[in-house]
């Protein structure tokens, strides 16, 4: 009999076959593809997130999901491979859909107020959910949406003419 030591324990994978060592890994890591999704879940995020013409009196800017992406992706990479053979890799996914989600979510346009608290996660192994948490915020009707709109520019102007 080999001496065959599960992955990530000290002293590494010191033999067993090729298959067996995969099969090891399988378990650890689960069955099928780990994705993880962000959503920002308002009818407007989209717009806000890619027109960089848009003026941001109040804070954040365009990009910001996809800035946040960029910023975090190479840490996660060097993570996933530091810790898969530990066991650990849908745990790392799960940190990075919310470290990624929450620096989106700092650098999001303040707007109306509400689409910094709109941004959901849900991590997947396989097809199958295994981590969900959503939004602060829930989606705003269109009607929600319209009298937050204008409440908005009422504000402005009163802060504009001081009245």
């Amino acid at each position: 009999m080999s001496s065959y030591t599960r992955p990530g324990m000290v002293g590494g994978t010191s033999g067993g076959s090729f298959e067996q060592r995969m099969r090891e890994l399988g378990k650890l890591v689960g069955d099928g593809k780990i994705t993880t999704r962000i959503r920002v879940d308002q009818a407007y995020a989209r717009r806000q997130h890619q027109n960089p013409l848009y003026t941001h009196p109040r804070g954040g800017g365009p990009f910001f999901l996809h800035n946040a992406l960029m910023t975090l992706h190479r840490v996660h990479i060097q993570r996933v491979a530091q810790e898969l053979f530990r066991g650990n890799a849908q745990v790392l996914y799960i940190r990075f859909g919310e470290d990624v989600a929450q620096r989106g979510s700092n650098d999001a346009p303040i707007e109306l107020g509400n689409l910094r608290r709109s941004f959901a996660v849900d991590v997947k192994v396989g097809g199958r959910t295994i981590y969900r948490r959503e939004a602060a915020q829930r989606r705003l009707s269109r009607a929600e949406l319209n009298r937050r709109v204008r409440l908005h520019h009422v504000e402005a102007l009163k802060r504009r003419f001081g009245s």
